[in-house]
C-alpha cells in the first residue's frame, strides 16, 4: 500500500467503493501517453470524465457483442491447442507465456475490431507489439509512483527530437 491507500476486505465494502463515482489517484494519469495531451479513459481521475471517455469503448466489453465473437474466439483457442501438439510432436520446449499473450491480443482483436491481430497464426510477435506493451506495462508501473522517470525520460527525448 502507498500514501493515500486503503485496504478492505469485507465485501459490502468492496461494491460500496469500486461503484461509488470516487477519484481515483493520480496514479492514472500516467497512463495520458506520450504526454497529458493525449488523454484515454485509463488516464482520467474525475470519475464523471472517465465515463464520458469510456462509452466510446463500453460496446466493444457488451456480453452480446462478446457472444458474436464466440465462434472467432473458439477459432483462436483451437489455434493456440495446434500449437501445444506441434511443440509436443516435435518434442521442442514451448514459451506457453508467450503463445498465452498472442492469443491473449488476438481474442481482443476479434472482440474489438473484429479481426484477430494474426500472432497465432504466423506464431510470431508481429512489429514487436507485445513485447512493447510488456515494455510500456513496466514503464507505467515505475513512472507511477516514481513521477521523475517520466520527467527524465521526456527530458532525454525531447534533446534527442529537436531540429536544429
Amino acid at each position: 500500500m502507498s500514501h493515500n491507500e486503503i485496504s478492505v476486505s469485507h465485501p459490502d465494502t468492496i461494491q460500496k467503493i469500486l461503484l461509488a463515482p470516487l477519484h481515483n489517484n493520480n496514479w492514472y494519469e500516467i497512463h495520458a501517453l506520450p504526454d497529458y495531451r493525449f488523454q484515454s479513459s485509463m488516464s482520467m481521475t474525475d470519475p464523471r470524465k472517465k465515463a464520458g471517455k469510456s462509452k466510446y469503448i463500453a460496446g466493444a466489453y457488451n456480453v452480446s457483442n462478446i457472444l458474436r465473437s464466440e465462434d472467432y474466439i473458439d477459432q483462436t483457442f483451437e489455434l493456440f491447442i495446434r500449437w501445444l501438439d506441434k511443440y509436443a510432436e516435435d518434442v521442442r520446449p514451448m514459451d506457453v507465456n508467450r503463445y498465452i499473450s498472442f492469443a491473449t491480443f488476438d481474442v481482443i482483436g476479434e472482440v474489438i475490431f473484429l479481426t484477430s491481430f494474426g500472432f497465432l497464426q504466423q506464431g510470431r510477435d508481429i512489429g514487436n507489439a507485445i513485447s512493447n506493451s510488456l515494455a510500456l506495462n513496466a514503464y507505467v508501473a515505475l513512472a507511477g509512483y516514481f513521477r521523475w522517470i517520466k520527467a527524465a525520460i521526456r527530458e532525454g527525448l525531447c534533446k534527442d527530437l529537436v531540429v536544429s
